[in-house]
């Protein structure tokens, strides 16, 4: 009996870890809109699960703030704001450089040059509609991004990241869509930024980091609405 019930116990938090993950990607890809009231019949019949892993699944999204959860309303993706905006890249301007003054001493001359490639092939899809563009630049960006966090020796950083991984994707999400989004601009910003992570120099690069983010927020700055 104590074994079934584990088997069950396991079964449920797979169901309920599936529903948050897939909610979760579709909130940062812009599936779900900002500002959209989550309908909790109609995701649990979509996903095949019921409502009670959902309704947990939703109150791990409100703990990360993706999600609002008000009573007698439901729940529904938490807007983004132009305070949001400030509040991340203000921690990206500090977490980034700091990283980058180990990191650079262990990031491989092959690992910069795969990413010279991948932010290269992005300028390949001109042809494919605009959120299959940012899709794949906004994936190839943070991972980039993330390298060089990683790589870092301190351990506090990478887990620091993550958590506002959501916000970020879902701000590049929203600024670039539709016209917006310039391909050439983003590849040359991180083209210069491989070229000084390749010459090793800590000044230079934590200087070329902070003017990358700086042109990333002004951009989000220009965005017309997070709506």
């Amino acid at each position: 009996m104590a074994q079934e019930e584990k088997k069950r116990v396991r079964r449920s938090d797979t169901l309920m870890y599936t529903a948050y993950q897939t909610i979760k990607e579709e909130i940062c890809t812009g599936v779900i809109r900002s500002g959209e009231l989550l309908s909790e019949t109609q995701l649990a019949a979509r996903m095949g699960i019921s409502r009670t892993p959902l309704r947990e699944a939703l109150a791990a999204l409100e703990n990360e703030g993706l999600v609002e959860i008000k009573r007698g309303v439901g729940a529904k993706v938490r807007p983004l704001s132009f305070g949001d905006m400030i509040h991340v890249y203000e921690l990206r301007k500090v977490l980034e450089p700091l990283a980058a003054q180990t990191a650079v001493l262990h990031i491989s001359r092959e690992e910069l040059e795969e990413y010279r490639r991948r932010f290269q092939s992005l300028l390949e899809l001109k042809n494919e509609p605009v959120e299959v563009q940012v899709v794949k630049d906004t994936e190839v960006d943070w991972q980039f991004h993330m390298m060089i966090v990683e790589r870092s020796e301190n351990p506090y950083l990478a887990p620091m990241m993550n958590l506002i991984m959501p916000t970020i994707r879902r701000l590049q999400m929203v600024a670039y869509l539709p016209e917006g989004y310039q391909a050439e601009e983003s590849v040359a910003q991180h083209m210069a930024l491989i070229d000084v992570l390749e010459r090793g120099n800590i000044h230079e690069v934590g200087q070329q980091l902070r003017a990358h983010l700086t042109w990333s927020l002004e951009s989000f700055l220009n965005t017309p609405t997070l709506l």
